[in-house]
């Protein structure tokens, strides 16, 4: 299902799912907390389009690389327990994916590119999301790859800071999602009783 689709259907959905008599045995438990990864929250394209900007046809074959190395980066640190913040791994796959590309790129090109992460917008229906479920009394939360200064600032910025709980990185344990002892995340991440379980 398309994100926003999933956004949009996700008040009415997980209202029927606080009674699960509905459709469901009331011996299912109702769901009253929602983790919310960041790029579910925030939107990217910002950095494509600067990708795009700085360097004409060949943005969306740096923002592919770039964003596979990411990924694969937090994973084989996982892996091998060799913990750095996302913000250096997203500018360590930078500078993979433009070697690999052989564009040249300057520091202050870098720089830009990797900052962009610290000024994302949120997707169009995320704050009327948001404020549904708020008002539903459902106890709202951020999970994600993204430093603590990352969650801080773009939640700031977009003025949806009153809205979350809590905002955890996994900064706090120093492994990336996915992790099968993600429970840690819930022990440790936390700085209040949010009952986090398990994601």
């Amino acid at each position: 299902m398309h994100r926003r689709t999933f956004l949009a259907l996700g008040v009415p959905a997980v209202t029927a799912w606080r009674r699960p008599s509905i459709l469901y045995h009331d011996s299912v438990p109702s769901i009253k907390a929602i983790l919310f990864d960041a790029f579910s929250i925030f939107d990217p394209s910002h950095i494509a389009l600067m990708a795009g900007r700085l360097f004409p046809g060949k943005g969306p074959e740096l923002i592919r690389e770039w964003r596979t190395r990411q990924f694969e980066y937090a994973w084989l640190r996982s892996m091998t327990h060799c913990y750095v913040d996302f913000q250096t791994i997203t500018s360590d796959a930078l500078d993979y994916a433009t070697q690999l590309l052989k564009m040249d790129i300057s520091p202050r090109q870098h720089q830009q590119l990797v900052d962009g992460f610290f000024e994302l917008s949120v997707w169009p229906e995320v704050p009327l999301v948001l404020g549904e479920l708020t008002k539903e009394g459902y106890r709202l939360g951020i999970l994600s790859n993204f430093t603590p200064e990352m969650l801080r600032v773009n939640t700031n910025g977009n003025r949806i800071t009153g809205y979350f709980e809590n905002l955890i990185s996994v900064d706090s344990v120093k492994r990336y999602k996915p992790e099968r002892k993600s429970s840690l995340i819930a022990t440790r991440g936390s700085h209040s009783h949010f009952p986090y379980s398990h994601g």
